[in-house]
């Protein structure tokens, strides 16, 4: 009998623990959406149609295309994960698993360089260069569609 009670105190101590974790998420009050972006349409707001400009907005022309943009800023983000210098050049990235925002392609670290494969996860920021190992031959599977 003196081994069963050390054994009940440890189950009721488990128990009570688990219970007030369970109470405390429980309790955690879940953040309220942000509110900056909300547009509010009540009825009436709207602009009669003799009050509307019939007059095409301006289009500022000193802007970068998004495209162009959003591909740089990936590309640097690519480069930073694998831990390439300012003068490497990535060749032929195409986009891999969806779900871990993955792109696969080649790297080559100095224009005179021979270029390898590179797999990188957009979601987690990590990058993995091809070594000849089973295991970057795994990822690259798994992460991006056959060529």
């Amino acid at each position: 009998m003196t081994n069963a009670a050390p054994r009940l105190v440890v189950l009721i101590v488990l128990a009570l623990a688990l219970a007030a974790g369970f109470f405390w998420v429980a309790r955690r009050q879940v953040a309220a959406p942000p509110t900056e972006n909300l547009v509010v349409v009540r009825e009436g707001d709207a602009p009669s149609l003799a009050q509307r400009s019939l007059a095409p907005a301006a289009v500022p022309t000193n802007t970068v295309a998004p495209a162009a943009r959003d591909a740089s800023a990936t590309d640097r983000a690519i480069l930073r994960a694998l831990g390439m210098p300012a003068g490497a050049t990535l060749i032929d990235v195409i986009p891999g698993n969806a779900a871990a925002q993955a792109s696969c392609g080649l790297v080559a670290p100095a224009p005179n360089n021979q270029p390898g494969r590179f797999v990188y996860l957009g979601l987690a920021g990590l990058g993995a260069l091809d070594d000849g190992g089973a295991d970057f031959a795994q990822l690259h599977d798994r992460m991006c569609p056959r060529r």
